[in-house]
């Protein structure tokens, strides 16, 4: 095939695409970018006025209640500010407060030596008492127990997702030997294949 022959050939090749794709464009009703560009832009031209109507609308209605709200938050603060927070907090009560203060400071300075080391002991032992509640909260067995047994219950359901009868009893046989570790020790063989003998 020569040169010439080669360039029709791709010359009839490409027409017959364009004409293809002429053919299909008609049949599919393709629009042309002119028409796409003009209703573009005429739909955003009526999106961005539909907006502005609904902002507009949205204040004309909802100003009287966004004023009236405002207004009563507004004199709610003023009546609270002026009529508790000053009048009643920071008159009487910083008076209150200072006189409290004047006195605690006297009855501090009027104690003797032995008075201010038993205050002081009396504080260390509420403190004491609060740590020793924890502690014995920390270590009371029941709490350990409990404790033992969300663990145990939590490794088994690690090691398997599916409670079968064999996991459960498993479970409970290790439960039974960490709190009776001198029994379970006597019958450990015993009770094991006993209980596996039975399953299998």
């Amino acid at each position: 095939m020569s040169w010439y022959e080669a360039q029709e050939r791709g010359q009839a090749l490409v027409e017959l695409a364009f004409r293809t794709a002429h053919e299909w464009s008609e049949l599919l009703e393709i629009p042309t970018g002119t028409e796409v560009w003009n209703a573009g832009s005429d739909a955003w031209r009526d999106g961005y006025q539909a907006m502005k109507s609904f902002f507009y609308f949205s204040v004309l209605v909802g100003r009287p209640f966004i004023l009236g709200i405002g207004w009563f938050f507004f004199t709610t603060g003023r009546l609270i500010w002026q009529h508790i927070i000053v009048d009643v907090i920071y008159k009487h009560g910083g008076a209150q407060a200072r006189e409290g203060a004047i006195a605690f400071w006297k009855f501090q300075t009027g104690l003797s030596r032995k008075g201010l080391m038993i205050e002081a002991a009396i504080c260390a032992l509420l403190v004491a008492l609060y740590f020793f509640r924890r502690w014995l909260q920390r270590n009371r067995y029941i709490q350990r127990a409990r404790d033992a047994v969300g663990r145990q219950m939590e490794r088994t359901s690690q090691v398997s997702n599916s409670f079968s009868l064999l996991g459960v009893i498993q479970m409970c046989y290790r439960i039974y030997s960490r709190f009776f570790v001198a029994e379970a020790k006597l019958y450990e063989g015993v009770a094991l294949s006993t209980v596996l003998r039975a399953l299998c």
